[in-house]
């Protein structure tokens, strides 16, 4: 399911690296896949975790992913 959205849809980059000069293009060449930089991928980690913590039915999550990081 993953890679039939990545084949359709493309990588989308986030985070510090989004900031890379010409990283989408270099993906692009390299990989033959649309990539898009997010216009904020600096902020994507604290926007998802955000929308984890506000969320009743996803919130665990947030919580989860720190304590198996720990074992």
């Amino acid at each position: 399911e993953l890679t039939s959205d990545v084949m359709s849809s493309g990588i989308i980059v986030t985070g510090g690296s989004s900031k890379i000069p010409g990283l989408g293009q270099m993906i692009t060449r390299e990989t033959g896949l649309a990539a898009k930089i997010s216009e904020k991928g600096d902020e994507s980690v604290v926007r998802g975790l955000g929308v984890i913590m506000g969320s009743k039915e996803l919130k665990h999550l947030a919580f989860s992913i720190r304590e198996s990081a720990f074992d």
